[in-house]
């Protein structure tokens, strides 16, 4: 009784496009359509619907001011069948692997603003000042040309929508420690207006009429959150959805976008040229590269239609790579070479056009290039890392009685000796003791990782290929001894977690690197080499009944459990 109830209110509420109220008969219609959803995205969708049926006057989209929240929203079009719901951020790898008929269509993107409070007097900051804020080396305005006061960091809440943007654009902020943390950005801007010396950020509209607080301009500083419509896989042949994807790219739906400051339009569009063209190679086979790919070929078609990709891939050797770079030297805007060849090939030759690197690990690139030295090659983009820290956290909560924990690594190999000292330093600050064992051939696994399995409470797996070659060998030789790894391929052998990184996503968010500078004409010096900032925890449930290890409800809510 309570579910009809509530729809049929929810059904009454006034709507902000003209129409008047719709029923549950007119959302069943494809002509009339009810898109319901999280509040954040009603004024962007509220304009949508009214430009969409300027160009299709076959349809009318109308959309409820009540914020049934972005999981209301999924639930809204998954569970109740109706056609289109309104997100408030894009999907998560977990929440995409646990709703995979989940379907998106970006929508708009909701800029963000870095704030001070009115009377502090600092109106700009360079981004390199502001990034030595954010991360600790600057601490007091003086040192940026403001008055003798200490820096105070007011930052977004874990969960908000602002801390996933950030995260995406700026993957330092998973790092940093702030003083005050903010769910909303109406907290924020109390919080930056009653503190002196506070720095803060929240979405730009939310400045409108706000007191005792005022914007800083940041050269090269972008980012925003995302809002898009979603919609079941099942529906995809639809037309209406056709003509919204298509709509959505149009160049009469980035300028409405465009015309207000506080939007930033999801399709860009290059200033003042031509079609933008970005050459793309990788050398061999590989899975991680080609989840990559996907992800950025997706992603480009979403956000930089403009931008036509030439595709060379699984290239013999490096040799015949540099032929297809010299070529793209001359005929392409930017260039985006994968896999840990990209990054070597990176490190010795300067290009003549921006290089991007992707599906290779953070190890390799300090290596090869090292901070500083990469973004003076004009080169950025995105890498692997193995999640330590988020490891040994869900180890703890899975096994809050360990209190030993060992570490299995390859000899000879090149991230060893970054991952040893690691995974050293996170178990001493939990207070764990910490022993290892590395070996250097697959002779040496079974009666080694026997012998380490006496003496922990937990094993942790680098992501080597010695190792992962001999899984099921580790597995066996652990025995009662619980294994994490970083790469699901332990899973079926019978780890009991796994913490990976989503290269599909990474994918994606190299594509945003390539349009920030190629379309938006930023330096590769002035963004970040980013990481997945959310690793995905994935749970072995049949081990977890082996031990007798129960999983919370939060567990299960932010962990893929595999049966």
């Amino acid at each position: 009784m309570f579910r009809p109830m509530f729809m049929f209110l929810l059904m009454q509420i006034p709507l902000l496009v003209a129409g008047g109220a719709p029923s549950l008969a007119d959302s069943s219609k494809r002509e009339s359509l009810v898109v319901a959803g999280a509040g954040n995205g009603v004024e962007v969708v509220t304009l949508l619907a009214s430009e969409f049926r300027l160009a299709h006057p076959e349809y009318s989209i109308e959309v409820p001011v009540e914020n049934i929240g972005h999981e209301g929203a999924l639930d809204w079009v998954l569970r109740d069948r109706n056609l289109l719901g309104r997100l408030e951020h894009p999907l998560t790898t977990r929440r995409k692997l646990k709703l995979p008929q989940a379907c998106e269509l970006p929508v708009a993107g909701l800029r963000l603003s870095v704030i001070a409070p009115s009377e502090l007097g600092v109106t700009k900051l360079s981004l390199r000042q502001w990034r030595d804020i954010f991360t600790g080396g600057v601490k007091n305005w003086s040192q940026v040309g403001g008055p003798d006061l200490p820096v105070v960091l007011v930052g977004p809440a874990e969960t908000s929508g602002v801390n996933r943007a950030l995260l995406h654009t700026y993957p330092i902020f998973a790092s940093i420690d702030f003083e005050e943390t903010c769910l909303r950005d109406q907290q924020v801007l109390s919080t930056v207006a009653r503190i002196p010396g506070a720095l803060g950020i929240c979405e730009t509209r939310s400045l409108r009429g706000a007191r005792g607080v005022a914007p800083i301009e940041i050269a090269g500083f972008a980012c925003e959150r995302s809002v898009s419509l979603v919609f079941d896989r099942r529906n995809r042949n639809e037309d209406v959805i056709s003509l919204l994807r298509t709509f959505l790219q149009s160049e009469t739906w980035r300028e409405v976008v465009t015309a207000n400051q506080a939007w930033a339009p999801i399709a860009s569009r290059p200033v003042g040229k031509g079609r933008l063209k970005i050459g793309l190679l990788w050398v061999g086979r590989s899975a991680d590269v080609d989840l990559v790919a996907k992800g950025f070929l997706e992603r480009i078609r979403e956000v930089a239609p403009a931008i036509e990709v030439e595709t060379r891939m699984e290239l013999r050797d490096l040799s015949v790579a540099e032929t297809f770079v010299r070529h793209f030297e001359e005929d392409k805007d930017g260039i985006v070479f994968l896999g840990a060849d990209g990054v070597q090939f990176l490190g010795e030759h300067t290009l003549k056009v921006p290089g991007f690197i992707g599906a290779c690990s953070a190890v390799k690139v300090g290596e090869v290039l090292g901070g500083p030295e990469l973004q003076q090659r004009n080169v950025t983009g995105v890498m692997r890392h193995q999640p330590i820290a988020d490891c040994i956290d869900l180890l703890n909560e899975l096994l809050p009685d360990a209190k030993r924990v060992g570490l299995l690594c390859e000899a000879d190999h090149s991230a060893t000796g970054n991952i040893r000292e690691r995974t050293r330093s996170e178990c001493v600050a939990r207070g764990l003791e910490y022993r290892e064992l590395i070996c250097g051939s697959e002779d040496e696994l079974a009666t080694g990782v026997k012998q380490l399995a006496g003496q922990v409470d937990a094993m942790i797996i680098a992501d080597q290929p010695l190792l992962a070659k001999a899984s099921r060998t580790v597995i066996a030789a652990a025995g009662d001894t619980p294994v994490c790894a970083f790469t699901s391929g332990f899973l079926d052998a019978g780890a009991m977690l796994a913490v990976t990184v989503d290269d599909f996503e990474l994918g994606r968010m190299l594509a945003d690197s390539v349009t920030d500078v190629v379309i938006r004409g930023r330096s590769c010096a002035d963004l970040s080499i980013k990481i997945d900032p959310t690793p995905l925890p994935q749970i072995n449930a049949d081990v977890c009944r082996k031990y007798e290890v129960a999983l919370s409800s939060d567990l299960r809510r932010k962990a893929v459990t595999r049966e």
